[in-house]
């Protein structure tokens, strides 16, 4: 999904392929929403049909009692594809529920990856900043104590973000403060994907605040 979309569609093929050829199991209702990824996050171009195999995917869980991709397959949904045809606000108490679910199946990753889509979405759906920082402390707490790297930064992030914006940093311009100090740890993200998002946040900063040159 990240460094090569091209031999994610390959690995998703090859798995419905061995559930065609071997029998189903859970495994493909993960194929298949990761197929919807990247028709709607990835591709772009097929979001109807994208969409589609999302929801597929939520009825083939159905079908089987394990849940070791219960967590995978619906924060995948709810954080890269339902957004395209729903109401982005529709996300928000599915993601929060993710959470609880990874932990009690040991699904730590995932339950972190839900955890950053839940207070990445808060903000982006326009909630109170007051609120979204209030709700944000927690889940940040609970990435922090699985250990879960990728989702800290990123979430941190974000969280640093709202604070600017409620005006708890000395530069409001500069993701520096309480969460995250962008001198001190880009230069750590400049080899991972999360660099995207701190940049995001930055011309998020300088858009509302009017910064053109930056």
């Amino acid at each position: 999904y990240l460094v090569d979309p091209v031999l994610m569609l390959k690995i998703v093929f090859s798995m419905i392929n061995t559930c065609i050829n071997h029998g189903s199991t859970s495994l493909i209702a993960f194929a298949c929403v990761s197929y919807s990824v990247y028709l709607c996050a990835v591709e772009g171009g097929d979001l109807d049909t994208g969409y589609q195999f999302g929801k597929l995917a939520l009825k083939l869980l159905e079908q089987f009692e394990t849940f070791e991709t219960t967590a995978k397959v619906y924060r995948l949904f709810n954080s890269h594809v339902r957004h395209w045809k729903e109401a982005t606000r529709n996300a928000i108490d599915p993601l929060r529920k993710i959470i609880q679910i990874g932990l009690d199946n040991g699904d730590n990753e995932y339950a972190s990856y839900a955890a950053m889509g839940y207070c990445s979405t808060l903000f982006l759906v326009g909630e109170s900043l007051a609120v979204v920082s209030e709700k944000q402390i927690p889940y940040l707490s609970l990435i922090q104590s699985l250990h879960q790297e990728y989702p800290l930064h990123y979430t941190k992030i974000w969280g640093q973000l709202v604070l600017n914006l409620r005006g708890f940093a000395q530069d409001k311009q500069q993701l520096i403060g309480e969460l995250f100090n962008e001198v001190e740890t880009l230069p750590i993200l400049r080899d991972t994907n999360t660099l995207f998002y701190a940049y995001l946040a930055k011309t998020i900063l300088c858009y509302l605040f009017k910064n053109s040159a930056a």
